[in-house]
């Protein structure tokens, strides 16, 4: 007697994954760059934020830096919008540093504009920055420029060889097999593959998830991980819930069985596993 769904398996999942660590150890590359960092001191305002706040800038190849601050400058009462922008560029002379400012007034206008440039032919250099005048009053910044050196430490995992496994699903009834199936899974070592399918209705169905894992490879034998959950007929038309963890060592084109019968003679599933790698 054959299933009653033979040959017509719902397929639900079929998908190779890392669901797990990389067993291989991962290649540490370090990797250095420079990166400015600039200081931006009020000389002639104070700000909303704090007097004596620093106020930083870390410019990094190709990406603009931007800042923005309130200083109580032309009115001491009230605080004017400052925004700084910060890009670099690498030049034979050294490290260049273009700086733009737009000030906003209290009601929101902008008031000014202005930029500056910035060659750090050292690792450390001071500029003066003049952002506004209005009424012999004045609006200077002082950026203390430092150039630095970063170092990164930066781990890639390595891919194993691959494996792949060829799976037969199997139905058997009363101790009778059938071949529902047989698909082709790909993986690597240190990888999961994983393997899933469901039949009938929710809360009534037949349903199987499978994963394999191929920890590592020694000669012509690898070590499985294999992990198999799910629901099976328990013979008073019902299901039950099923569950079990093994660890396989297989040969090359060898196959594993791994069954999910019960009953005498047995029903259930069968899933006949053969490596290849």
């Amino acid at each position: 007697m054959t299933h009653p769904r033979a040959g017509a398996v719902a397929v639900l999942l079929v998908v190779g994954g890392a669901l797990l660590p990389v067993v291989a150890e991962p290649s540490i590359h370090v990797v250095q760059r420079q990166r400015i960092t600039l200081d931006v001191r009020p000389l002639t305002a104070t700000t909303r934020e704090s007097a004596r706040e620093d106020f930083r800038l870390v410019v990094q190849q190709g990406v603009p830096a931007e800042l923005e601050l309130h200083v109580l400058w032309p009115d001491a009462d009230r605080p004017s919008r400052l925004k700084l922008s910060a890009t670099r560029s690498l030049t034979t002379a050294g490290e260049r540093v273009q700086l733009a400012a737009d000030l906003f007034a209290p009601d929101g206008r902008r008031s000014s504009q202005a930029t500056r440039e910035i060659l750090l032919t050292s690792e450390s250099t001071t500029a003066l920055f003049e952002i506004a005048r209005e009424n012999n009053r004045v609006l200077t910044l002082a950026i203390d420029a430092e150039l630095s050196q970063e170092t990164f430490y930066t781990a890639h995992p390595v891919i194993g060889a691959p494996v792949q496994f060829e799976l037969e699903i199997q139905w058997v009834d009363q101790g009778q097999p059938v071949t529902l199936e047989t698909n082709r899974l790909s993986s690597f070592v240190g990888q999961s593959v994983s393997y899933s399918f469901k039949l009938g209705e929710t809360g009534e169905a037949e349903s199987v998830d499978l994963r394999l894992m191929p920890a590592r490879i020694v000669g012509d034998t690898v070590h499985i991980e294999v992990d198999v959950s799910g629901t099976l007929p328990d013979g008073d038309d019902a299901v039950a819930m099923v569950g079990r963890q093994e660890q396989w060592l297989a040969t090359r084109n060898t196959t594993s069985a791994l069954s999910l019968a019960e009953g005498e003679p047995p029903t259930g599933f069968v899933f006949l596993v053969t490596p290849r790698f």
